[in-house]
């Protein structure tokens, strides 16, 4: 009985259960010569991709001589395997992958497109004639711009930021002429509004469509759109000048910081700020840029970014050159060195002023501090 014990353990095998090492003993009495058959025992899966496989699986005789033997022999041993992989099973797990919604263009009517035409040669003709009440002459010399002595050539720039209205109007002439891939590069990201953890959005749906909004600042686009809106305007002047037999002898462009600073001084680089005095407030108490009081954000008049005209201009006729929008430089003429002087909204008394730290200095992606004023290096014609 012990011994039909030991060698049948391969029907136990045959079981799902664990298998364990079963102990043999050895017999007391001499067991006469007897004949059995040892089943074949079926290669199985258990844990760790092991499997369980007889050495023996003929006829054996055994004798009282050979036991021992054959009883050694005839254990099972763990044979390691490859992991069998199943390749028709689906992954139980599929990485979520963000599908892409279809931007849905505007759809522009016919009142639309005219009124956008309008708009476009009001603007092209304002920079074909140096408009004054549009465009300032800043003229050329000599200023100290951290402790160096610098000198810049004579140039036109914008009075005021880009307006939405005129940035829009770039936008749609895009539309007009086909050109999608350049709009979806150019068009603001409104999302800024609530993504830099600021509480306005209703400011995300109306502030760069809504006619309300029409003279605030452009913002919230990117370097390269800026830079798309300078060349449009550029194309757009030359063709209109063309029609006349006129050439159009500079870019337009965003400008140097040198040329910024020295326009922000207003002729006058001995106060910090562009109304050519140390102090943030006029004698009434009513303060003079678009930042950020101790008081409060809207103790200046204004909660967020304010129309483009407002507060006094400086000596050269510009309005806002420090606050409302902090407006992009290039700290280099090879455009390698891109920054954003004269402070935002939120800004502080320190960073408005005209020499104050530029916090945004290496940012090229849309910013709700951010906008831009465009210049026009002065050539004067024969």
């Amino acid at each position: 009985t012990t011994l039909i014990t030991a060698i049948g353990i391969g029907s136990f095998l045959l079981t799902p259960n664990p298998v364990q090492k079963e102990e043999t003993s050895t017999p007391n009495k001499p067991i006469e010569q007897t004949i059995i058959s040892v089943a074949p025992i079926q290669e199985i899966e258990v844990e760790e991709s092991v499997s369980i496989v007889p050495k023996k699986s003929n006829t054996t005789i055994i004798t009282s001589s050979n036991i021992e033997e054959i009883v050694e022999e005839n254990k099972p041993y763990l044979a390691p395997q490859k992991p069998i992989i199943n390749t028709d099973v689906k992954p139980v797990y599929i990485e979520k992958q963000e599908i892409e919604k279809p931007y849905h263009y505007p759809t522009l009517t016919e009142d639309e497109v005219k009124n956008n035409t309008k708009w476009k040669l009001k603007m092209v003709k304002q920079l074909a004639k140096n408009d004054k009440k549009k465009y300032a002459l800043i003229p050329g010399g000599s200023f100290n711009l951290n402790g160096n002595q610098v000198t810049v050539n004579a140039f036109i720039m914008q009075q005021s930021e880009v307006s939405n209205i005129e940035y829009r109007t770039f936008l749609f002439d895009l539309l007009i002429q086909g050109r999608k891939e350049d709009f979806i590069i150019a068009k603001p990201d409104q999302s800024q509004w609530v993504k830099n953890g600021t509480d306005f959005l209703a400011m995300e749906t109306m502030y760069f469509s809504h006619p309300a909004y029409n003279n605030y600042p452009i913002n919230n686009i990117s370097r390269k759109g800026a830079e798309m809106y300078c060349k449009w305007l550029t194309n757009e002047t030359i063709k209109y000048l063309d029609k006349k037999g006129k050439q159009f002898l500079a870019d337009v462009r965003i400008p140097s910081n040198a040329e910024w600073t020295y326009a922000a001084f207003g002729g006058n680089d001995r106060y910090d700020y562009p109304w050519g005095g140390p102090y943030t407030r006029n004698v009434k108490g009513c303060y003079l840029a678009n930042f950020e009081p101790d008081e409060g954000i809207d103790a200046d008049g204004g909660f967020g970014p304010v129309a483009v005209y407002s507060y006094s201009p400086n000596d050269y006729g510009l309005y806002c050159m420090t606050g409302n929008v902090a407006e992009m430089v290039y700290y280099a003429n090879d455009s390698s060195q891109p920054g954003a002087r004269g402070g935002s909204w939120t800004s502080t008394v320190e960073e408005i002023k005209i020499n104050g730290e530029d916090k945004f200095k290496g940012v090229t992606t849309p910013n709700v501090n951010i906008g831009f004023r465009v210049v026009v290096s002065y050539i004067v014609q024969p």
